[in-house]
């Protein structure tokens, strides 16, 4: 049904601006603009069906990278309905005892660290014992780190596709028994920049289109099962998170631990890029996390929640929605061009 009446929004604009349009590329790029404004609408407005009842001790959540930002956001939203356990990477941080003040059961977890992901899905089975009730599994935890690949240390690649992709895949296998007994809303958090590939961005930009794949396949894989899973992309929260001071501390890692003929290669390029971060950081930042907390709280109370739901500044929900749908191959030019105007950080050349 939204579909379909997304679908009319689109063709009524494709005829309303019919007498203006040269192309068919104008024609593609009409009509998707007009379902991409649709679709923020579906976002803000839509779930089916009614609340579920749940029980605020029998019904845990568990989230995952709680201790500062989104995760930290929910957590304490959803907190107030269900038994949620949080996990950090450090349990004495402020973070971490902010969350038990909340209310939050709070659990260690690093995601480059298989052991540590072992040891945390042990206490989480603990925590279920006693007749309780995995109601859903978040997804959350991510780490940003922006620059060319050939600028980023080793350890920085692994630690981005470890921390947004392999981890979160060992994290759901090791629980994925309790998910399906249990029939859990497993809730995976991608990323608008998960539908969109740009210039400083290639270990991230894979990691979040590889969670995309991994999010719809088990979809497929767990529907037979009764297990709804759901794919939350989160827009540009920066001026909300620590984001700028932790992409200061990776650009110092990556200049410290470049050679010399990288360093004279990358300087300009470095230089231009940095200052292009600085200028534009925060542009299509959300104001508050208030509709991001809202979605998770629809998400694990609804009778039939979406699959797919996009948070943050509807501008740049539609930029990325936009720029995910314009053709690759045809004209590949023009493509990137819109990008890079649209996305003024991809201009950094000299």
């Amino acid at each position: 049904m939204k579909s379909n009446v997304g679908r009319l929004v689109a063709f009524l604009l494709l005829w309303w601006f019919s007498d203006l349009l040269t192309s068919l590329f104008g024609l593609f790029l009409l009509y998707q603009i007009g379902l991409s404004l649709y679709n923020v609408y579906v976002d803000n407005t839509s779930d089916g069906g009614g609340e579920l009842t749940v029980d605020n001790d029998k019904d845990v959540v568990v989230i995952s990278g709680c201790e500062t930002g989104i995760g930290k956001a929910i957590a304490d939203k959803l907190a107030q309905r269900f038994h949620v356990v949080a996990t950090v990477l450090d349990t004495s941080s402020p973070g971490a005892i902010q969350l038990e003040q909340m209310g939050v059961e709070v659990v260690q977890m690093d995601l480059t660290d298989v052991d540590s992901i072992r040891t945390a899905i042990d206490e989480v089975g603990k925590i279920l014992e006693g007749g309780r009730r995995l109601h859903g599994v978040v997804n959350n935890a991510g780490i940003c780190i922006k620059g060319e690949l050939d600028w980023l240390c080793q350890k920085q690649v692994d630690d981005v596709m470890k921390v947004n992709l392999t981890g979160p895949m060992t994290f759901t296998k090791l629980l994925l028994p309790r998910i399906i007994s249990d029939k859990a809303r497993l809730v995976n958090t991608t990323g608008l920049d998960g539908l969109t590939a740009g210039s400083g961005l290639a270990a991230y930009n894979s990691s979040k289109t590889g969670m995309e794949a991994f999010t719809d396949s088990l979809r497929m894989e767990l529907g037979k099962y009764g297990v709804r899973v759901i794919t939350v992309r989160p827009g540009d929260f920066s001026l909300l998170t620590c984001e700028a001071y932790k992409h200061t501390q990776y650009s110092t890692r990556m200049w410290e631990d470049m050679d010399q003929f990288k360093k004279q290669r990358y300087a300009a390029d470095f230089d231009a890029y940095e200052k292009a971060i600085l200028n534009t950081s925060g542009k299509l930042s959300a104001a508050n996390f208030e509709g991001i907390r809202s979605t998770f709280e629809r998400i694990m109370i609804s009778e039939d929640p979406d699959d797919e739901y996009n948070e943050g500044n509807n501008l740049n929900i539609i930029v990325h929605r936009i720029i995910s749908m314009l053709p690759k191959p045809y004209p590949e030019q023009l493509r990137n061009k819109i990008l890079a105007g649209i996305m003024k950080i991809h201009l950094y050349r000299r």
